[in-house]
């Protein structure tokens, strides 16, 4: 359940004032810069998240997440007989999404269950820095998903 839009008005209020306060310790050049910086992202991250038709791909790969959930049935260890099984490796920016990805590949194979063996996660850091001291640092996580498919 999202929190009242009160909550969400006092954190916004909040991270604005963190803001502007490390702002006002910066020299004025770098202060403009990174006020061009918070508003591009802003600009970038706020219609990305709040948009109508991202809400609705989210919601749509959870219901068909939930239905394959229903569908297919993971097992823990290998079944004594099985006709042919198929492993994969899938990966990417959520598990949800990886799950998506392993379901949809279960789908095509026509399994009947699937037994997940690993199920990690990567980061990548990244980071540059100029002459003057500043910077930025870039994470990206990826969700890798090993799983055999089985049918029986």
């Amino acid at each position: 359940m999202l929190a009242p839009s009160y909550v969400w008005s006092e954190f916004f209020t909040i991270g604005l004032l963190a803001i502007l306060f490390l702002f006002l310790s910066l020299h004025f050049k770098e202060q403009l810069l990174g006020l061009v910086a918070v508003l591009l992202f802003l600009s970038l991250f706020f219609p990305s998240v709040f948009l109508p038709k991202y809400k609705k791909k989210l919601s749509k790969v959870k219901e068909i997440n939930n239905y394959f959930k229903k569908r297919f049935k993971i097992v823990t260890s290998s079944p004594n007989s099985f006709a042919c099984s198929e492993i994969i490796n899938k990966s990417n920016f959520s598990k949800d999404t990886t799950m998506f990805d392993v379901y949809m590949e279960a789908y095509k194979f026509g399994a009947d269950s699937i037994m997940i063996n690993d199920i990690s996660v990567t980061n990548d850091v990244s980071s540059r820095s100029v002459r003057n001291g500043s910077g930025d640092i870039q994470t990206k996580s990826t969700f890798h998903i090993t799983a055999i498919l089985i049918k029986y």
